[in-house]
């Protein structure tokens, strides 16, 4: 009966993978994420052997999918990866662009801190906590944003967090006391959190592995530039005679423009998303209700996915040396030049 209607409706082919018709390269890619034997650490293989499901159909060999479960190969047009590269190349920058919004931010303070101790009237420790509490933000903020991502979509969290956080920069601009602008400091940081935690996964989006070296060459400058310039730009505006404010206001334009930047030419990058939106345009277009896309059946429970969301960094971060360097080069960074005592 399931097979008469999916004749009736004709689906396109793009919209279900045929298990019968496998390509060699999905064929390939199918097996190397669901093999057992390469990857000990089982909760994280069947979460991302999940999410491999979720975008290419089940791996040669596994029960044929349901003739109605939405699907996106690597050759359908809408799928990121098959993206015209330079879209890509563009998407690529603006994500990088974010993150330097974000990094930018954290140390922007730090040339104006004697105004801001002039202005409020406290010490060096308490003047610290400007810069010092926007970079506790990025600690809080990843747990939220990263996984909310996977549930509704890359591009939403940008919008949402960006818009926020625009919010807060204004707070930081109009604080008449000591209190505000540490609280909007912190809240700020959990908010520009967002493109450190997302930008590198549209990264994993839009290219595959083969092609995605020199994409993150790029992307990564963007978290070494932002708090280089940041003192800079902020020195050269308190030497200039402008208030203090005016760098918080700087901040405000730049998170706008990124904001904008974003809701008009950022698209959704995240296949499993895009697939609930492609199952609900048949669902409305067909009238048949059978359609469905994977995310909307395979929800993971709230413990489940708590004990993912934690526990993943830390396995990412021992098995990986040169993550454990940037780690280390990070931390002695933040320590020695954005929380160091304002002279």
């Amino acid at each position: 009966m399931a097979a008469t209607a999916s004749t009736t409706l004709s689906p396109p082919p793009t919209r279900s993978f045929d298990p019968s018709h496998p390509s060699t390269e999905l064929s390939s890619r199918s097996s190397t994420i669901v093999d057992p034997v390469d990857r000990p650490q089982e909760d994280d293989e069947d979460i991302n052997s999940q999410f491999e499901h979720e975008a290419y159909g089940p791996a040669p060999g596994e029960k044929p999918v349901d003739p109605f479960e939405v699907t996106m190969p690597l050759d359908d047009p809408e799928n990121p990866k098959a993206w015209s590269r330079p879209y890509r190349w563009y998407i690529t920058m603006l994500s990088a662009f974010l993150v330097l919004n974000a990094t930018f931010a954290s140390s922007a303070p730090e040339g104006i801190i004697p105004d801001i101790m002039e202005q409020f009237s406290f010490g060096q420790e308490v003047a610290t906590l400007t810069i010092a509490l926007f970079v506790a933000g990025y600690c809080v903020g990843p747990l939220v944003w990263g996984p909310l991502s996977e549930q509704i979509g890359r591009k939403p969290v940008f919008l949402i967090s960006f818009l926020v956080y625009t919010g807060f920069q204004v707070g930081c601009a109009l604080s008449q006391n000591t209190a505000s602008i540490l609280i909007f400091r912190f809240l700020g940081g959990t908010f520009a959190a967002a493109p450190l935690a997302n930008s590198g996964a549209v990264m994993s989006d839009i290219w595959d592995a083969d092609t995605r070296g020199k994409a993150l060459a790029l992307f990564t400058l963007a978290p070494f530039a932002g708090p280089t310039l940041g003192p800079t730009v902020s020195g050269f505006m308190a030497v200039s005679g402008v208030s203090w404010r005016w760098v918080f206001w700087l901040l405000t334009f730049f998170a706008g423009a990124c904001l904008l930047a974003t809701a008009l030419t950022l698209p959704e990058t995240y296949i499993p998303v895009l697939l609930v939106k492609r199952a609900q345009r048949l669902r409305k277009e067909t009238g048949d209700d059978r359609y469905w896309a994977p995310l909307e059946r395979n929800k993971m429970a709230l413990g489940q996915r708590l004990k993912h969301v934690l526990g993943r960094p830390f396995i990412v971060l021992a098995r990986e040396p040169m993550l454990i360097a940037i780690t280390l080069y990070m931390s002695v960074r933040i320590v020695s030049c954005e929380i160091r005592t304002p002279r």
